[in-house]
């Protein structure tokens, strides 16, 4: 959900349509490419040294053809 976040004077803010959308991923309990992903502990503790960084879970979605920069 690190997209949905918007900077304004350098505060972070989710707009609630943003929350909606983490909530419903929350829910859910289900990878979204580019957006969630479920992990186990396990994976966290030995595959990720007990890391939660983001970026080491959750990849950028590729963009299709057509798809603006």
């Amino acid at each position: 959900a690190l997209r949905e976040v918007s900077r304004e004077r350098a505060q972070s803010f989710l707009q609630r349509i943003h929350q909606a959308r983490i909530v419903d991923a929350y829910r859910a309990f289900t990878d979204e490419t580019g957006f969630a992903k479920v992990v186990t502990i396990t994976e966290i503790l030995q595959g990720h040294a007990a890391t939660l960084s983001i970026p080491r879970y959750v990849r950028p979605a590729m963009s299709t053809v057509g798809d603006a920069p």
